[in-house]
């Protein structure tokens, strides 16, 4: 068995440290993982406290045991994937204090698709909901974990825990963070979401308040001011699953926006719209 790479994690990184653009995925992800463990041997990338290395590596060791696969480093769980890894992660992810470095193992149980994988993400978001990192101090960079838990959900499109999920939406903040979960509920077409979707079109009612901060100061990260044009975006694109008379006219209203990504946006929906309404 080998590791693979973990696309969604890789990419981006990937674009970074090599313009080779003749190679192919698997050489990519080859330069990026031994350049990785690299920075984790001299102790300059992948730190750790002493308590969360010796959960790692009692996670390698049983995974060795397990799977034959001879992990050696963090930086093969957190860039690759190694199946049949999921339960093991499960097992201990929770011992692990770095919320950080728990959203780096995710995609092993989500790959995995290993039971009550779904509630396992869930719980785990409102872990790093409950935390500090969830709302960043002024100047600290956001929290990378959010885009983790956002890709899971939208993998694992748990309908089970539809209740759940429709609360993140009616939450601004976790509404900014999770992007692909609030696509995936309006495919559903839940009619209580039409206007919670609605309203995110509303300036008045994304207020700095409503997504935890108590001032609109641009020292945030991210900052205010892009969480509400973000969430006016995100109520643009699904309302798309919701054609009624009062989405037509809020999309029309934001054809004279003056942002002009704003009109291009609300098109593309209003255009969606038609398309599909011919169809039916």
């Amino acid at each position: 068995m080998v590791i693979q790479h973990n696309d969604t994690r890789t990419r981006f990184v990937i674009r970074l440290i090599s313009n080779w653009k003749a190679l192919g995925m698997q050489d990519n992800f080859t330069i990026l993982l031994n350049y990785s463990i690299e920075l984790e041997k001299a102790k300059k990338g992948y730190l750790t406290s002493d308590h969360d290395r010796e959960i790692i590596e009692a996670i390698m060791e049983e995974i060795r045991r397990e799977t034959g696969v001879n992990v050696q480093y963090l930086a093969q769980l957190s860039l690759g994937y190694i199946k049949g890894s999921g339960e093991i992660i499960r097992k201990y992810i929770n011992q692990i204090d770095d919320g950080i470095l728990r959203s780096d193992l995710l995609h092993h149980m989500v790959r995995d698709r290993i039971d009550g994988c779904a509630e396992t993400v869930y719980q785990l978001y409102m872990r790093f909901k409950n935390s500090e990192r969830y709302i960043p101090v002024p100047g600290q960079v956001g929290p990378v974990e959010a885009a983790r838990f956002d890709n899971s959900f939208w993998k694992l499109k748990p309908k089970k825990l539809k209740q759940e999920l429709i609360s993140f939406a009616h939450n601004h903040r976790d509404a900014y963070y999770l992007a692909f979960t609030m696509g995936t509920l309006a495919s559903w077409r839940i009619p209580e979401l039409e206007s919670v979707f609605a309203s995110f079109l509303d300036g008045s009612t994304v207020t700095s308040q409503s997504v935890g901060l108590t001032t609109e100061a641009e020292s945030f990260h991210p900052p205010f001011s892009m969480m509400k044009r973000q969430l006016k975006f995100r109520g643009i694109v699904t309302l798309k699953y919701y054609p009624s008379e009062n989405t037509i006219k809020l999309l029309n209203d934001c054809l004279k926006d003056e942002d002009k990504e704003i009109r291009a946006a609300a098109q593309h929906t209003l255009d969606y719209i038609e398309k599909h309404k011919k169809r039916d």
